[in-house]
């Protein structure tokens, strides 16, 4: 599996970053509930991989799975109008 790496720079991306977060996932037809939220992690650089270390080392396994983390996601990164 791979996928493009969200850096958080551009609000417009995480959409489709989500996206093909997703795509990947269902091809690698995971069922373990953690490996969704570590692959989207080993997937983010820069400013959006500091947001993620800083939210784990604040709420040790604060994303417990993938739905919830891209609800913590968005409103973060997407901009608001």
């Amino acid at each position: 599996m791979s996928a493009l790496t969200f850096h958080g720079n551009d609000s417009g991306s995480l959409v489709f970053w989500v996206r093909e977060i997703e795509i990947a996932l269902s091809a690698g037809q995971i069922y373990d509930a953690r490996a969704p939220v570590a692959f989207a992690l080993s997937n983010l650089g820069g400013r959006a991989r500091a947001w993620a270390m800083a939210r784990g080392k604040v709420t040790p396994g604060n994303f417990n799975s993938w739905s919830f983390m891209e609800q913590e996601l968005r409103p973060t990164f997407l901009l608001q109008w």
